[in-house]
This record gives structure tokens, C-alpha cells and sequence, in this order.
């Protein structure tokens, strides 16, 4: 499983590398629904650490750097309401994350290199047991929502966002150095809400929150 991730962020890395700092970023005005967990506090606070180092190093600027109690591992994205699901599905939904989460123990997950889409700098997450992918494959089973459905099951690429919309004077080259020392935590928590951009503003509403099952 883990070399499998880790050729996906190479191929990912390959593509991408180039194009990291020389686009806009294009914000959506509506709320759009999410199923994450949320970063721990004190490794969220570890990988900002390592994010503006890589600022420093490749002098990145501007943009939109979340902060730590905003860094977290979406699972999945339901969507838009009215367009990608309706008002009565958010019970469904609420209920489907109770019985999944009642029956899936908390896992451990790495977090290692930085790595790239055209407007988003963020962390790869490395999942040792396969238990990450079956938590999101379940999910998209359970939960047939989805509003980027070719970003589902085996186009799942694990990650935390650590900025959005910042710029590189120029683009990044295919070798440089974007490790850090590895950071390991638990995944232990599922929240479904809403979010939104307006300029630097995130706007996030959590609608509920669930416990995985404790070993």
C-alpha cells in the first residue's frame, strides 16, 4: 500500500511541480459540504513549522496559509447542497458516519514530503496499513455524494493543505528538496460540515462530529 501512495505522489509531483505558483487561485462563492478529520493540534502546529521553512526556502509569497486549528484530512467531499444532494440527505449522512465510525478503530497515519497542485501547497500523508483508503472507500460507498467524484477511490490522494493561492517568482524544480522528518498521528475523529472562502476568510460550520472506535 505504501509504495503504491508513494508513486502516486511522484507521478503527482512529476506534473505538477512546474505549474505550483504560476496560476490564480479560483475560490467558489458557495458552501461546500465535507467529511474530515481534523489534524491534531500539536502536529498541525509541527507541519506549519515545516511549511514556512519551504516559504522560506523557495521564497514563496502571498496566498492564503491556514493555521493550524484549521489543518485537516478530508475524507471526502459531499458537495453542494441543492446541487450535489438534497436537505433530507444530511440525516442520512449524519447517520450513516454514526454507524461507520462505531465500527472503525482509530488508525495511526505519517505525514511526510510537501507536495503540489497548481494553487494548493500540502502534506502527504502515508497510510502504513491501508486502513486510510478502506475508511475513504467506505465512505464513498456509503455516502454516494460527491462533488469531485474522479478524485474518488483509486484517484484518492491522502493530504493536508497547508496553503492555498501563493506565488513562486519561478516554478519549482523537479528536484527540490521538499522533505521534512516524518510526523505521526492518530486518526481518531470524523466531522461533517460545511465550509467557504471569501478572500483569506474560511468560513467553516461543523454540523457533527464522531468518535472512531477505541481499541
Amino acid at each position: 500500500m505504501t509504495d503504491n501512495l508513494r508513486l502516486k505522489f511522484e507521478n503527482n509531483w512529476q506534473q505538477n511541480h512546474s505549474q505550483f505558483g504560476q496560476n490564480t487561485w479560483e475560490q467558489e462563492a458557495d458552501f461546500c459540504y465535507f467529511i474530515e478529520s481534523p489534524l491534531p493540534l500539536e502536529t498541525a502546529q509541527k507541519l506549519c513549522d515545516q511549511a514556512n521553512q519551504f516559504k522560506e526556502n523557495f521564497k514563496v509569497e502571498g496566498g492564503t496559509w491556514l493555521s493550524p486549528e484549521n489543518m485537516h484530512l478530508t475524507l471526502t467531499l459531499p458537495g453542494r447542497l441543492g446541487t450535489h444532494f438534497q436537505k433530507n440527505d444530511l440525516a442520512f449522512m449524519k447517520k450513516t458516519l454514526a454507524d461507520i465510525t462505531a465500527q472503525t478503530p482509530a488508525f495511526e497515519l505519517t505525514l511526510q514530503n510537501f507536495n503540489v497542485f497548481p494553487t494548493t501547497l500540502w502534506a502527504e500523508v502515508y497510510d502504513q496499513s491501508g486502513r486510510l483508503q478502506q475508511l475513504h472507500e467506505t465512505l464513498c460507498n456509503e455516502i454516494p455524494f460527491s462533488q469531485h467524484p474522479e478524485f474518488r477511490y483509486a484517484n484518492f490522494l491522502p493530504h493536508i493543505s497547508v496553503a492555498y493561492g501563493a506565488q513562486t517568482a519561478s516554478p519549482l524544480a523537479q528536484t527540490a528538496e521538499r522533505t521534512f522528518e516524518p510526523l505521526t498521528f492518530t486518526l481518531d475523529t470524523l466531522c461533517l460540515g460545511r465550509a467557504k472562502w471569501q478572500g483569506n476568510e474560511l468560513t467553516k460550520v461543523k454540523s457533527a462530529e464522531y468518535m472512531l472506535k477505541q481499541s
